[in-house]
């Protein structure tokens, strides 16, 4: 999808963010967040009432060497954590922003050559599940949070392309994370 509204193929200057978990929708279906890759802004667009809205205003191709990379919607539809590739120090920065607009919140910096992922928001919005892939080669599942930036790591799988998502259980005490590859799949509780 373009900013104009328009659906663009595969080979298109704007496209959903390249999220590895589901699509950047709003759990209530209202929104869905996607990178004008003609800037590298994050933008959203309502479903609703068929308007976009730029999030972000870093600047244009081929002078931006920053930019959105993926992007995940929190379960209440008022935030959007994403991360920022920032290509010259080569690392993602995990921020956070409202869906409605304003200053983006930074949450966690990598170091060089660690890059960060979203995949979900817990229910409570106070962690953020995230794969990041250290300088040790490896792909690591981690709770991030929101609050300090302090990551909990969960599970390391060597060096592999991780799809996870999280799910609240029926009390709403733990959260359980599904990590799905081609031939297993494999599940965690994660208590907050």
């Amino acid at each position: 999808m373009s900013p104009n509204g328009e659906l663009t193929k595969n080979g298109g200057q704007a496209r959903e963010s390249r999220s590895k978990s589901s699509p950047p929708y709003s759990p209530d279906g209202r929104y869905l967040a996607f990178v004008d890759w003609n800037t590298g802004d994050l933008w959203v667009r309502d479903l609703l009432s068929e308007t976009n809205r730029r999030l972000t205003s870093y600047g244009t191709l081929p002078q931006w060497w920053e930019y959105v990379d993926s992007a995940v919607i929190s379960q209440d539809g008022s935030e959007i954590a994403y991360s920022w590739s920032i290509d010259k120090d080569s690392t993602t920065e995990l921020r956070v922003i409202p869906i409605s607009g304003g200053t983006p919140r930074p949450v966690r910096r990598g170091e060089p050559l660690d890059y960060v992922t979203p995949f979900g928001w817990t229910p409570d919005k106070k962690w953020l599940l995230i794969s990041r892939n250290p300088p040790d080669n490896t792909t690591q599942l981690a709770m991030v949070s929101v609050r300090d930036g302090s990551v909990r790591p969960l599970k390391s799988f060597g060096w592999q392309d991780v799809n996870a998502s999280l799910s609240p259980d029926a009390s709403g005490s733990h959260t359980t994370l599904t990590r799905a590859t081609r031939h297993s799949v494999t599940t965690f509780s994660f208590w907050p």
